[in-house]
């Protein structure tokens, strides 16, 4: 009986290694086991694939997330981060990504070693500059960044040919880059707000 259990758990935790060694659908990923709690995904990181650290007074994220190699989905939104963390370059297998309603002011260079991110949620930063890199994200279908004090958008975000939804709503932006984030994207919705005479 003792070694039937034992065979049991290594047949289970053999089955899930190997389902989480891979990328999830993008549409399972809503069904997958949601963790909520640091301290209970730390305790078997490489099995974490799904991770809600919303409303968590988060001021930033230490080198224990480099031990979440699986993670596909991390929610860190309405926290009081105040630079986007670096450290999330090291997830690799990231598909879901939203850092909404913090402090942030920029989108480093690391963003672009996230290349099978689908979605990405900034919205109700203070983030007025975005990565060159970004371009690297050939994946990514949507991102919404409404309200934040952008203006000008890098050349190389055209790179990005997956791009269906864009929303910049609430963001104060010229119609001269309006006019290029268009040709930039000319088969993705994009939401803007009013325009403006700005410079």
């Amino acid at each position: 009986m003792k070694i039937l259990l034992i065979l049991t758990a290594l047949i289970l935790s053999v089955g899930l290694k190997a389902q989480t060694e891979e990328l999830l659908p993008f549409e399972e990923l809503e069904n997958a086991f949601l963790n909520t709690s640091l301290e209970e995904a730390l305790i078997d990181p490489k099995n974490v694939v799904r991770l809600d650290l919303s409303k968590s007074k988060l001021l930033n994220l230490d080198y224990d997330f480099r031990k979440f190699v699986n993670l596909q989905w991390l929610d860190l939104s309405n926290n009081d981060l105040t630079s986007f963390p670096v450290i999330l370059g090291e997830l690799s297998k990231l598909q879901y990504l939203d850092i909404s309603k913090n402090k942030i002011d920029k989108v480093p260079d690391e963003i672009g070693k996230l290349v099978n991110l689908k979605e990405l949620y900034l919205s109700k930063n203070k983030i007025y500059s975005l990565s060159p890199e970004m371009g690297k994200l050939k994946k990514l279908e949507k991102i919404d960044m409404w309200d934040n004090p952008i203006k000008t958008f890098p050349e190389e975000l055209r790179n990005m040919s997956a791009l269906k939804d864009l929303d910049l709503r609430v963001t104060v932006i010229n119609e001269a880059e309006k006019k290029k984030l268009i040709k930039m994207f000319p088969d993705a919705k994009i939401k803007f707000s009013k325009s403006c005479n700005c410079n």
